[in-house]
């Protein structure tokens, strides 16, 4: 939709700020891979761009949700996307949304096995506490034991289940959705409009809306708009639920727009807390019996070594 000559310029113009600010400037981008050809991938791969395509899974399941506007399945373009990336020399990440009804191995052994693929994630649905959310526990649970036993030792990353146990790990998580941390998002529109963390658009049309435009702004006074310093200090404080749990450094209260509710706004669990807390505690158990802390001369299992002090 951007135009393959404008998004050359676009990359053009943002190599020159690099060099001329010193800043190391990552360009990545998502896409459905509809539109994706070969001289798409090749000026990705000639700008130094990443590229993650969502994929749903198998044929069934993807055309299932993602259709185009004549309401026919998008899976055989997608595909093809996917093949002039990778024949321009672009291994892309996957990207597929959590169907709590389907079994993740499923999901899983299409990717690895039959795409090969060794880099993907399956996100967490948007709900928030205004909605009744499906319950995740199980898929996630699931999704973990597969990871950690077998897709890990092939070198294959699932960012979500990697992600929870490094955080509980007390290691970064490297993603937004998981662990504490400040939400520092700034959401450019094509209109030019400056806006917080574009997912916080599950709270209701306009509830990401500021005053700030690129137009007449500088990206900086974004950090100055209340309703971006509001999904910047909720990130931040979180409800008193949360401040007592036991996860709450892994889990960071739970992705900021799945804690959002009409009457006390983000001030709330994530509507997934009780899922959370059983995804949590499955892997903490799981990966625990593992862990040994490195003494000088020997290594303690870390269960001796807390009974210990």
């Amino acid at each position: 939709m951007f135009g393959k000559s404008r998004f050359a310029g676009l990359a053009e113009e943002l190599a020159e700020i690099g060099e001329r600010t010193e800043c190391n400037l990552t360009l990545s981008m998502t896409t459905n891979g509809v539109l994706v050809d070969q001289e798409w991938a090749e000026l990705f791969r000639a700008n130094g761009v990443s590229v993650t395509v969502s994929l749903d899974g198998p044929r069934a399941r993807h055309d299932h949700f993602r259709v185009d506007h004549k309401g026919q399945g998008t899976f055989d373009k997608v595909m093809t996307g996917i093949h002039c990336l990778r024949n321009a020399g672009i291994e892309p990440g996957i990207l597929a949304v959590c169907d709590p009804s389907l079994d993740p191995e499923e999901l899983t052994e299409f990717f690895v096995r039959e795409l090969k693929f060794s880099h993907f994630d399956i996100l967490i649905p948007d709900f928030n506490n205004n909605d009744k959310a499906p319950s995740i526990a199980n898929f996630y649970t699931k999704l973990f034991d597969l990871w950690i036993d077998r897709y890990a030792p092939e070198g294959v990353s699932i960012r979500i289940p990697k992600s929870m146990a490094m955080s509980l790990l007390g290691g970064e998580a490297h993603s937004e959705s998981i662990g504490f941390g400040p939400i520092q998002t700034v959401t450019l529109l094509t209109d030019g409009a400056l806006e917080p963390l574009d997912v916080l658009r599950v709270a209701g049309n306009g509830a990401t809306k500021t005053s700030v435009n690129i137009k007449t702004h500088k990206i900086q006074d974004a950090a100055r708009d209340p309703v971006w310093l509001e999904a910047y200090h909720a990130s931040l404080n979180l409800a008193d639920s949360c401040q007592a749990c036991p996860y709450v450094h892994a889990c960071g209260g739970g992705y900021l727009p799945h804690r959002w509710s009409d009457e006390r706004r983000f001030d709330n669990p994530s509507v997934y807390c009780k899922d959370l807390k059983i995804i949590f505690q499955h892997i903490w158990q799981k990966i625990s019996p593992q862990i040994y802390v490195r003494t000088a001369d020997s290594r303690v299992p870390l269960s001796l070594a807390v009974t210990e002090v």
